[in-house]
């Protein structure tokens, strides 16, 4: 039987969902694998688990045992992960039924040597009030943390324009000004040449400058700083 778990795993300082699928077999074969790139601790959780599960009253009854961590993708590190495979295996044989478990996140390490057995009941299936505030405060923290990531993107992309801004500004000032000394020597030139063949050349110059200038004027505008937009809130 498949059960699945949901569950959380951290990349960095960055929180991403995972899946946990816990599938059981009663074949003759037996062997536990756990998939989805984990890394020691999370293989070890297995030998957890099974005590876990085996010191809380419950039967350990698996042939064959594969756990998948989706996304396969991410790299997955912790103890965090024993809650939601002890859940899934539980549910997985049926010794728990829980039609409401799609909608709960488990993260948690396990011990293996608990004396208390309701206690450790407790543990693994209060997925009451404390999974209910868990889960109501996932969702927002990952989306938190998805605006941060804009917000830092934003900035970044802010301090790129400043920069190409400031590059512009600095561009369009060394050129404007010999610039503006070569326009004015054309214009004398062109005022003092009888020959209709070189005036027609010092106008194709003057045109060239014209052109010049209107990209310097552009580059002008994209430098200085624009107001900012009202936003409705």
């Amino acid at each position: 039987m498949l059960a699945k778990v949901k569950s959380a795993g951290t990349y960095g300082v960055e929180a991403y969902p995972v899946e946990v699928e816990v599938n059981v077999a009663q074949t003759e074969f037996s062997g536990v694998a756990i998939v989805g790139l984990p890394d020691a601790a999370v293989k070890e959780s297995l030998e957890r688990v099974r005590a876990a599960v085996t010191n809380s009253g419950y039967h350990y009854r698996v042939h064959r045992l594969t756990v998948n961590l989706a996304p396969a993708d991410m790299r997955k590190e912790g103890p965090a992960f024993d809650l939601p495979i002890a859940v899934g295996i539980l549910v997985a044989t049926e010794q728990v039924l829980s039609p409401k478990l799609e909608t709960y996140a488990l993260t948690g390490e396990l011990a293996p040597a608990s004396r208390n057995t309701a206690w450790a009941a407790w543990a693994i299936f209060s997925v009451g009030v404390f999974c209910n505030l868990y889960y109501a405060y996932w969702g927002p923290m990952l989306r938190g943390i998805g605006a941060i990531k804009e917000i830092n993107q934003a900035m970044i992309s802010a301090e790129k324009l400043a920069m190409a801004g400031a590059l512009a500004t600095s561009v369009a000032h060394e050129v404007n000004n010999p610039l503006a000394s070569i326009s004015s020597l054309v214009q004398s030139l062109l005022g003092r040449e009888s020959e209709e063949r070189n005036r027609e050349t010092l106008r194709l110059i003057l045109g060239q400058i014209t052109r010049i200038s209107a990209v310097l004027r552009d580059l002008m505008d994209f430098a200085r700083p624009k107001p900012p937009e009202p936003r409705p809130t």
